[in-house]
């Protein structure tokens, strides 16, 4: 009797060992291309999805017919869905874009609405992108900077291997205020200076997404300074996209 009841400790023993170190599977994925629009589902039901790069590139993710304004998206760098890259909620309207600087490698996406209701998800949500390189250009330096024109938008896609400052010029033919305009925010990392370095214009929030500088600035040439993303890449692939332009 004593033996039996060892034996049958033993086998608990090994189950209980089996079940703590049995691996977690790794979730099956349907693939995202470029151009790729998705019905979303509720959550718990939603299908994972997986993303691959083969550049550095600025993805585009548009939504429409938000209806509840509930949908939400997660996105990894593992199919277990551990290694989080960054969330972002669909919950600008019923329909609305968001943009993502990232590394080339790929990518695991886990999209859903209605999270707490039972309505029937209505989110249809496309995804989109183009090689960083399409927007980077030589301006890495004063002696390279672009004369940017007013009102015409600059696009300007950070990544981990693409970090670096940006550097433009503006010519104003009168005395005024330059207003700054992100339409997608990161105002923050955009400085005027004047030409000889000597004074740097600071600017303030006029709302989210204009920053006007506190003085008006005489007819003069200046520098506009996109400075790299100083902030510490999450898990190594994200960056950071800055559309701006100055009036």
């Amino acid at each position: 009797m004593k033996q039996l009841k060892i034996a049958l400790l033993g086998i608990i023993t090994t189950f209980i060992l089996f079940l703590v170190f049995i691996p977690i599977k790794a979730e099956a994925a349907s693939i995202i291309r470029s151009g790729s629009t998705i019905a979303l589902k509720n959550y718990g039901v939603a299908p994972l999805y997986k993303m691959t790069l083969e550049k550095d590139s600025l993805v585009k993710v548009s939504w429409s017919n938000n209806k509840n304004s509930s949908a939400q998206m997660l996105l990894y760098t593992d199919s277990k869905r551990t290694k989080l890259v960054t969330s972002a909620g669909f919950n600008d309207g019923a329909s609305g874009k968001k943009f993502f600087s990232l590394k080339k490698g790929v990518y695991y996406i886990y999209m859903y609405d209605n999270f707490e209701s039972a309505a029937a998800p209505t989110t249809k949500v496309n995804f989109s992108w183009t090689p960083a390189s399409n927007y980077n250009k030589e301006n890495f330096c004063s002696s390279k900077a672009i004369m940017l024109n007013a009102n015409t938008t600059e696009n300007v896609v950070q990544t981990p291997s693409e970090n670096y400052s940006r550097y433009y010029k503006i010519k104003l033919t009168r005395e005024q205020k330059v207003q700054i305009l992100t339409p997608y925010g990161n105002n923050s990392y955009i400085h005027i200076y004047s030409a000889d370095w000597s004074t740097q214009y600071f600017t303030s929030p006029a709302d989210e997404t204009i920053m006007v500088t506190t003085q008006k600035l005489k007819a003069a040439t200046y520098f506009v300074v996109v400075d790299e993303c100083s902030r510490p890449y999450q898990s190594g692939v994200l960056g950071k996209y800055i559309a701006f332009k100055w009036k």
